[in-house]
């Protein structure tokens, strides 16, 4: 989910929408099971040969692979199954998230998922409602 962080009223409405959410935190099984996010780097920051990992709801663990392209969104040779998009790509290195999957491929190829990067979608976001989005931290 996409939310602005927008404070009106003395109201922060980050903190109203996610109550009771872990703030900042993706399910990684290699480090924790709660792992935290301090931050995201930009589409043209990212580049191939990165480390990244990701989580799916489907696969149900985190895998790491490197970033193999960049066409508007970021190409990885991590194995994700169908029912894994909308979970995240981020470093465990630095904390810092890169995207969400967008698209799968056969696990057994495990090249070629595509991955949305946040600043592109956060920038549509703003695009559309004139609210400025980042990463919560």
């Amino acid at each position: 989910m996409v939310a602005p962080y927008v404070v009106t009223g003395g109201v922060n409405y980050a903190t109203y929408w996610l109550n009771g959410q872990p703030a900042n935190r993706v399910w990684d099984t290699n480090v924790s099971p709660l792992f935290p996010i301090t931050g995201m780097y930009t589409y043209s920051q990212i580049g191939v040969g990165w480390v990244a990992c990701h989580t799916g709801a489907t696969s149900l663990n985190t895998r790491c692979g490197t970033v193999t392209g960049k066409n508007g969104g970021i190409v990885t040779n991590i194995c994700t199954r169908p029912g894994d998009s909308g979970g995240p790509l981020f470093s465990e290195v630095d904390n810092r998230a890169y995207g969400v999957l967008s698209g799968t491929t056969n696990e057994d190829i495990c090249s070629g998922s595509h991955f949305s990067p946040l600043s592109v979608i956060f920038a549509a976001a703003q695009a559309k409602s004139g609210i400025s989005f980042a990463v919560n931290s």
